[in-house]
C-alpha cells in the first residue's frame, strides 16, 4: 500500500461526483494538491486537497503510517442565491457519501478510514478575497503494511 496510490483513488471518486437536484453539475475538477490560497478557482466544482503526515508507528511485525487529508469541494464563487449554493454543496455531499460509503478502503489501499467534517461542514468559505459556497471535510487515513524482523535485527547486529 502507499498513500500515492491511494489518493489516485480518492481522486477518482472525487471525480465522480456529479448530482442533477438542485441543479446538474459537471464532472468536478480535482486539485492533488491545493492551489495557492490566494489563487481564484475557476472551474466550479472543484476539490482541493492538503496531505498532512500525522504520525508512524513501528512494532513487532507491523508498520503504521497516518495521514490526514483536508478536503474542500467548493461549487460556486461568489454565489449571488447563497441558498441555492448551498443547497447544491449538500446535495454534492450527500453524493459524495454515498459514493464513499461504497469505496470506503479506496481499492483496498489503506486499512482504516474517518470521514467526518469540518465546522461547519457545509457553508460559505473563504479563500483570499472571495468567497465559495462549498463543503470542508477531513479523511484519516491508515496504511497498514507488514514488517519482517529478522534475526539480525532482533539480535541488534543491524545499526
Amino acid at each position: 500500500m502507499s498513500l500515492r496510490t491511494s489518493l489516485a483513488q480518492l481522486y477518482l471518486l472525487q471525480e465522480s461526483i456529479k448530482v442533477t437536484d438542485p441543479e446538474t453539475t459537471v464532472k468536478p475538477r480535482v486539485y492533488k494538491y491545493s492551489p495557492n490560497p490566494e489563487d481564484v478557482l475557476v472551474d466550479m466544482p472543484c476539490w482541493t486537497n492538503e496531505i498532512t503526515f500525522n504520525r508512524q508507528l513501528i512494532g513487532v511485525g507491523l508498520h503504521e503510517l497516518f495521514w490526514l487529508n483536508h478536503m474542500q469541494l467548493f461549487v460556486a464563487k461568489d454565489p449571488h442565491d447563497f441558498n441555492h449554493s448551498i443547497d447544491l454543496a449538500q446535495a454534492m455531499l450527500e453524493e459524495f457519501i454515498t459514493q464513499w460509503e461504497a469505496h470506503l478502503n479506496l481499492g483496498n489501499t489503506i486499512a482504516e478510514v474517518k470521514l467526518t467534517g469540518g465546522t461547519p461542514t457545509v457553508g460559505i468559505f473563504q479563500r483570499g478575497n472571495l468567497y465559495y459556497a462549498g463543503v470542508d471535510l477531513f479523511l484519516e487515513m491508515n496504511e497498514l503494511n507488514s514488517v519482517d524482523f529478522t534475526d539480525s535485527v532482533i539480535q541488534g547486529k543491524v545499526s
